[in-house]
């Protein structure tokens, strides 16, 4: 109990006992009709009145109110506890749940800090979470220990963002040095993809990394990583010092594989140096370069070279 509380609550005992002996003073003194009009009511009422002049007293006395605790309405520009999760259920076909503004500076609109989830959006039929902004971050979520943005939906997408001017409509970032974290993990349990990407001229994605791989995708069943490009390279690799792009097999028929259905090549190889345009190289017990026609009908060459 705070020391306003307790000063206030005094203040009432206070009148109330002088309420009390003024009314046996009065009563045993007073024996005319006509203050005898003065009943235990009409003291109680002036004394309420008297109360309630000490209780606003003390509250325009005091500098701010107590903050909220738990089952108490928010108090704005106070620290508000509880012990249970507050909830906010909406019931408007359009209308926005909460809606919170950030217009006095260049802080976040909501900032939450927590050591699980941060900020968790859960949605049945829309986004799990959206946030906009004209020159700062959309959505911003910062843990020590958890993910700091957690979006979950049952049947649209998790988390959707856009931008038309700046660099990345998602920006994130891992400074553990851990090998096995990620700036970004998507999963999807379904036949969809775990991360889709849309861009109109730039790249759709573009990852950083300092040791491990820029991008790591894995699938069960379906490919691992899927580039589309209408007029560029689907998907387009490139490294100072290593392979630009790397294939790996551990039983399927090729590392890489390039199919083409129309009279394009299948796997391109180019060299605007002195090196080899296309390179093949055996470590085991197996054939460097191998060419192979299926269509027993073909009379094109296994293999073919030209000079211009």
């Amino acid at each position: 109990m705070s020391a306003e509380t307790e000063a206030l609550l005094a203040r009432i005992a206070e009148l109330t006992h002088r309420m009390e002996q003024l009314e046996a003073r009065e009563s045993q003194r007073l024996a005319s009709d006509e203050f005898q009009t003065v009943s235990r009511r009409g003291m109680l009422r002036y004394a309420a009145v008297g109360a309630s002049a000490a209780i606003a007293g003390t509250l325009a006395a005091t500098a701010q109110p107590a903050a909220a605790l738990t089952g108490d309405p928010v108090i704005a520009g106070q620290t508000n506890t509880a012990d249970a999760t507050t909830l906010l259920n909406g019931t408007h076909a359009t209308n926005d749940t909460l809606n919170v503004t950030q217009s006095g500076g260049a802080g976040a609109a909501i900032s939450a800090t927590a050591a699980g989830a941060a900020f968790k959006g859960v949605s049945v039929v829309n986004r799990g979470a959206w946030g906009q902004s004209t020159s700062g971050s959309g959505i911003q979520g910062d843990s020590d220990s958890g993910s700091g943005v957690v979006a979950t939906s049952v049947s649209s997408v998790g988390l959707s963002a856009a931008t038309t001017t700046g660099p990345a409509a998602v920006s994130a970032s891992n400074n553990n040095g851990d090998s096995t974290s990620a700036a970004v993990n998507a999963i999807h349990n379904g036949a969809g993809a775990g991360l889709a990407a849309s861009a109109g001229t730039g790249n759709a994605v573009t990852a950083l990394a300092g040791s491990g791989a820029g991008v790591q995708a894995q699938s069960s069943s379906g490919a691992g990583v899927a580039g589309t490009s209408t007029s560029a390279s689907g998907v387009a690799g490139v490294s100072a010092s290593a392979s630009g792009v790397t294939g790996t097999t551990t039983s399927g028929p090729a590392g890489v594989e390039g199919v083409t259905t129309t009279a394009s090549s299948g796997v391109l190889g180019r060299s605007s140096g002195s090196g080899f345009a296309l390179y093949g190289r055996g470590d085991g017990t197996g054939r460097a370069i191998a060419g192979y026609i299926s269509n027993t009908t073909s009379s094109a060459s296994c293999l073919y070279g030209n000079t211009l």
